[in-house]
């Protein structure tokens, strides 16, 4: 019996990318002392610098331990993939970066379980830092929508945050640029789809792709009508691509292509939080008109995900990949 947990595939006419770069919309170049002016800066501390510029000829600089919040900013975002940032950080260590974000809805009632309450991690050095506008949970990552129960409205945005820890020398300095929404497209060629639950974190790119997406000769695409998936899952790590995922069962997805040659990439995953626990299958296939992919799980079956390295020693010097990796990451072609 088959069950599968299917992250994401891209089908592709060619060799080309799943993914471009297509349109930018700047917010904030930091150019000027009124740009500087309309952010509050916590430790009142902000100065336009020539360092570490990524657009135009001035960064906003701040202390490495600071806090900004962004009230001025244009409301409507839609239309747009992610906010994005370039981020220099002058320190020894890696830098927290907290972000949060608030719409009309959490205006109006807002508590901290009604705004997106986010993590990232920043190296020492230059960042660009990217948040997908799809997918942004009310809350935390753990533990969403305790109140309201949507996403934040990406058409009606109020407040930015962005507060930086870092983990060594708070003397640093943080260099902050080119606040601004990104667009990608896709070619025309490439069919790409990210499955996961409804509201998903979705790459750029990428088409959403939810249990409840049931095929349509106008779509052209969606879980053949009769059958339907299991659980859909968001673990948040480790890319807005690869977070997410839909437990197949014994239901089928169908894409209407034109005749030719495609090169088709897939990702699996065994689904769950804790190394697959959810994902009870001993095979699972991958086939079209002519071809087929078969991967069976060990001689563990399906409790290979937990008894495979039980007689497996991690020696000092052992490499990883060869000893893990390559066994639980291994490609079928």
């Amino acid at each position: 019996m088959s069950k599968w947990a299917w992250l994401c595939l891209i089908l592709m006419a060619g060799l080309v990318g799943p993914a471009r770069a297509a349109d930018q919309r700047l917010l904030l170049g930091f150019e000027t002392q009124a740009e500087m002016d309309s952010v509050e800066i916590k430790s009142g501390e902000g100065a336009l610098s020539t360092t570490h510029a990524t657009q135009g000829r001035h960064s906003l600089q701040v202390p490495a331990t600071d806090y900004l919040i962004f009230f001025n900013l244009p409301r409507d975002w839609s239309g747009y993939d992610a906010l994005e940032a370039d981020v220099y950080c002058d320190v020894s260590q890696p830098v927290s970066l907290y972000v949060l974000i608030g719409d009309e809805a959490w205006q109006a009632k807002s508590t901290y379980w009604n705004r997106y309450n986010g993590d990232l991690s920043l190296r020492p050095g230059a960042n660009t830092i990217s948040i997908p506008l799809g997918g942004l949970y009310r809350g935390e990552a753990g533990s969403r929508f305790n109140d309201l129960q949507t996403n934040i409205d990406p058409s009606h945005i109020v407040r930015l945050d962005l507060g930086f820890t870092p983990t060594g020398d708070e003397d640093g300095r943080i260099y902050l640029d080119n606040l601004r929404l990104v667009r990608w497209s896709r070619p025309a060629s490439v069919r790409a789809f990210d499955f996961g639950p409804p509201g998903q974190s979705l790459a750029a790119g990428f088409t959403a792709v939810s249990p409840e997406d049931v095929y349509t000769e106008e779509r052209g695409w969606g879980w053949r009508p009769g059958t339907r998936p299991g659980r859909a899952w968001d673990v948040t790590f480790p890319s807005r691509l690869l977070q997410d995922s839909v437990d197949f069962g014994e239901a089928g997805f169908r894409v209407d292509l034109p005749d030719g040659k495609y090169r088709i990439v897939v990702f699996f995953e065994g689904l769950g939080y804790w190394s697959g626990e959810q994902a009870q299958y001993t095979k699972r296939e991958l086939y079209g008109r002519g071809w087929k992919i078969v991967e069976g799980r060990g001689r563990w079956g399906k409790m290979d995900h937990i008894c495979h390295f039980q007689d497996t020693e991690p020696l000092p010097g052992a490499d990883l990949w060869d000893v893990y990796m390559s066994y639980l990451f291994r490609a079928s072609t």
